[in-house]
């Protein structure tokens, strides 16, 4: 299996949100968008890093709902 071959059959868009957005509206694109990680960018759309699923899990289970 190559990456090209897992692209072909997830898609190639980026989603993408600024450094700023709450947790929570992360949470609502990753289940609209039925993926895994979000890009993060500045306010002038360069790379900052990524969030995953498994940072907003680690998130909420070191302060709990408030993370949100």
């Amino acid at each position: 299996m190559t990456v090209a071959a897992i692209l072909n059959g997830k898609g190639r868009d980026v989603i993408a949100e600024k450094s700023g957005t709450l947790l929570s509206v992360i949470c609502k694109v990753l289940a609209e968008k039925g993926i895994g990680a979000i890009l993060v960018t500045d306010d002038e759309s360069r790379i900052e890093g990524i969030i995953s699923e498994r940072d907003v899990v680690k998130a909420v289970g070191r302060q709990g709902a408030g993370a949100l």
